[in-house]
């Protein structure tokens, strides 16, 4: 017997015996095959009626490595197609999970009921233009080549882990249900996996822009501010790689970029960013402020003295909300520069928040 074993599916065996000198039946061995010969083993697979002990289920293709192209054709898609066709019955329940298809997947107009296609390798364009998947649609972990879901219709699409190695387009992709892991994706910046999957520079703005709808559509809010997140993030690089642009000009517009909207609002998606820029900023001048009284006390006091640090604290306090310098006399050109760029910063910040503000609680 066929002695390949699936790596997600423990009670999973094939029922088929293996090819000579090999441990793995036809569908499994994962070296040269005969095309010819494993086409029309799957075409008896696919054509047998009924459940035998020397046979795999009908349309349950788990770990079966396809020497090229498939295309999954229903009645409604009768389309030509140069590799192995796969013609189902109207609405099948397909099974490709941990499956390596050495072309492309043409489910171009398909209408499937379910589709588990979970760790498998997609060497190929996978093509679900126009496809409806009524019931489950199983990519967790799945590679791609690259795919388009352009106008697909699928209820519940789950893409927890999977990659897009190549360009994908989701442009007017329907989903009931879209899972990209638990609590994905979050703009957390210390969280592993903060999308669920991973995007190619040509797929990323696409996907979450499909995403960022999705999430606005069923009202979930941090998952949706989230995409935006990564949809202007993946965007804005993506036009600043583009040619023709001097590299004084990026530089500019990418330092712009990386302090006032990514680092600070998440572009205008997170209120807590700018909660903690505020706190960063008054800190950070505070403790210069301290560690070298005589920038901002015509009589400075001690450093390790609690009224020196009161001072210094107040001091960046009063700059930050642009209310002056808290009542410190300035004796140095130094100190008032710091406080003049601290006010400037603090008027861009809380000006920020009110931006977010607006944009999240008004929307």
């Amino acid at each position: 017997m066929c002695e390949w074993e699936s790596r997600h599916d423990k009670n999973y065996s094939c029922q088929l015996l293996s090819e000579p000198g090999s441990r793995s039946c036809i569908f499994h061995t994962s070296g040269n095959k005969d095309p010819d010969r494993f086409a029309a083993e799957l075409e008896r697979q696919l054509h047998e009626s009924g459940e035998s002990p020397e046979r795999n289920p009908r349309y349950n293709f788990r770990g079966y490595v396809f020497p090229g192209g498939i295309a999954i054709r229903t009645v409604s898609t009768l389309r030509p197609f140069g590799g192995l066709l796969i013609d189902c019955d109207a609405r099948p329940n397909l099974v490709f999970d941990e499956a390596v298809i050495n072309g492309d997947v043409n489910c171009i107009r398909a209408n499937i009921r379910s589709l588990s296609c979970s760790h498998a390798d997609v060497k190929g364009i996978a093509m679900f233009l126009e496809a409806t998947v009524e019931g489950l649609a199983d990519f967790r972990g799945t590679r791609f080549a690259g795919a388009t879901f352009a106008s697909a219709k699928l209820r519940d699409a789950h893409f927890e882990g999977a990659s897009f190695e190549g360009q994908a387009y989701f442009e007017e992709c329907e989903v009931g249900n879209l899972y990209l892991g638990l609590d994905r994706p979050t703009i957390f910046p210390v969280a592993q996996n903060r999308e669920g999957l991973s995007l190619s520079a040509l797929s990323r703005a696409s996907f979450w822009r499909f995403a960022r709808r999705y999430f606005e559509k069923y009202g979930h809010r941090e998952k949706a501010d989230a995409a935006f997140y990564f949809e202007r993030l993946w965007r804005f690089r993506q036009y600043m790689t583009a040619g023709g642009r001097k590299r004084v000009i990026i530089g500019i517009v990418r330092a712009f970029d990386f302090l006032f909207l990514r680092i600070t609002t998440a572009y205008g998606a997170s209120v807590s960013r700018v909660i903690g820029s505020w706190l960063a900023v008054i800190c950070s001048f505070g403790l210069v402020y301290a560690g070298v009284p005589t920038l901002i006390a015509e009589s400075p006091h001690p450093v390790w003295t609690l009224s020196n640090w009161l001072t210094a604290f107040s001091t960046s306090i009063g700059a930050f909300a642009m209310h002056g310098p808290g009542g410190a006399a300035h004796v140095r050109m130094l100190g008032k520069l710091l406080v003049s760029v601290e006010a400037i910063i603090g008027g861009v910040l809380m000006a920020l928040l009110v931006g977010v503000i607006t944009r999240k609680f008004m929307r």
